[in-house]
């Protein structure tokens, strides 16, 4: 379960960037998104722990993710 975060009217989630091995160029790369912990765990990923982030709940999607090219503010 992801880390939330209520602040005023504003709920937060905790989002990291992640590797997952890209079967077209055999190496694991990192996503050009971010995505919640479960998400991550979900889709076999490997988060990248150091980058974890508290964002806006608006920021990510139903799915638990960001849009491509995401950047935290």
């Amino acid at each position: 379960m992801a880390f939330q975060q209520q602040v005023g009217t504003e709920s937060r989630v905790e989002i990291y960037q992640f590797c997952m091995y890209d079967i077209t160029s055999d190496e694991l790369i990192t996503s050009k998104r971010w995505a919640t912990l479960g998400t991550i765990e979900y889709i076999k990923a490997s988060a990248i722990r150091k980058t974890a982030t508290l964002v806006n709940k608006s920021d990510i999607d139903a799915d638990g993710f960001t849009v491509i090219g995401y950047t935290p503010q």
